[in-house]
């Protein structure tokens, strides 16, 4: 996944790339990215397709599967992940619905 960032009180970026890595938990649960959200906060929710949802905030990602509800026996596939009116995301994973 990649992320491009603007430089405060400048027209620059930086460009970041951010990947799984089995030796650190506070990286990106999976490499394989199908939904992305971002909150009121600013924080980022990703769904993924092997390794459930994250949430991203001031750089580390945090995985919310076991918070969420997700059985551990299951696949951790995440298709979308949708705002609706009320601000709740709604996780579309396999065969369920939740409510973040």
């Amino acid at each position: 996944m990649y992320c491009l960032e603007f430089t405060d009180g400048s027209d620059n970026y930086k460009l970041s790339r951010y990947q799984h890595d089995d030796n650190d938990p506070k990286s990106l649960s999976h490499n394989d990215v199908y939904s992305i959200v971002e909150d009121s906060r600013g924080h980022l929710w990703i769904g993924t397709f092997g390794g459930g949802i994250n949430l991203f905030k001031q750089g580390v990602f945090h995985h919310q599967n076991n918070h969420l509800g997700y059985d551990s026996e299951l696949p951790e596939t995440v298709r979308f992940i949708l705002r609706n009116q009320a601000g709740t995301y709604v996780d579309r994973g396999q065969k369920r619905i939740v409510l973040v």
